[in-house]
């Protein structure tokens, strides 16, 4: 679907125009996800089978729009009841705050690791955007998307 995509967008998009894409399915028969990404950060993934065992996804692939004929690679992860998968633009990663540190990939796992190991299951992503209001919301200069998936 990537690949569809971005070849009838690249030729018609103005030079220096681009975006990054998630895309997804869920199989909840074989208790998986699929998905693929266009430059998107990399989610995250939350098993709840696994003692809330947190841990970031492989994400890459050109950013959308950019070259005809880009290839983007589909990865598969267990996705079974209750886990969560979380997906954020680059304005949640990038956004400093008042000191201009940046939190990065890794830091909004780290973020999430904290809060979805203390918290109750439905309280730790309103925690997490709590936070990210409070240190980061005034310094915001981008769109700013934050997605979670959860499987009942």
């Amino acid at each position: 679907m990537l690949y569809l995509l971005n070849n009838k967008l690249a030729p018609t998009l103005e030079t220096g125009t681009f975006m990054t894409v998630l895309c997804g399915q869920i199989d909840t028969l074989k208790n998986r996800l699929t998905y693929a990404s266009a430059a998107h950060p990399s989610p995250i993934l939350i098993s709840q089978e696994q003692d809330r065992t947190v841990k970031s996804c492989a994400s890459e692939g050109l950013l959308l729009g950019l070259q005809c004929g880009a290839e983007y690679e589909t990865h598969t992860v267990p996705f079974n009841r209750h886990d969560c998968f979380i997906t954020f633009s680059d304005a949640f990663s990038e956004t400093p705050d008042e000191n201009g540190v940046r939190l990065g990939e890794d830091g909004v796992c780290d973020l999430v690791k904290s809060r979805a190991c203390v918290t109750a299951e439905d309280d730790y992503f309103e925690e997490i955007i709590g936070q990210f209001q409070t240190e980061r919301l005034k310094f915001l200069r981008d769109d700013l998307t934050l997605l979670s998936l959860r499987r009942r």
